[in-house]
């Protein structure tokens, strides 16, 4: 699926504090095939949060309220993701 996506889609990646984007890329087979479709952004207002802290807050059953907008939060739900 990662695959099809960065191929037929293409990603775009926000560069965050401390994160090597182009190392990344250089470390992953399935990046480094479609470097060409991946554009990579400065982000504009920090933002230290991360996919992974927010699956982490819905394993514990914390509230991402504020993480996330409220349609993921909804589809998240809907479809029972990332449950304990």
């Amino acid at each position: 699926m990662v695959r099809a996506i960065c191929r037929d889609f293409g990603v775009v990646c926000v560069h965050r504090n401390g994160k090597d984007i182009d190392q990344i890329i250089s470390n992953d087979e399935i990046l480094r095939e479609n470097k060409e479709n991946i554009i990579s952004v400065d982000e504009i207002i920090p933002n230290q949060i991360s996919s992974s802290a927010v699956r982490e807050c819905l394993r514990r059953g914390l509230s991402v309220k504020y993480l996330t907008s409220d349609e993921v939060i909804d589809y998240i739900a809907c479809e029972k993701l990332y449950l304990a």
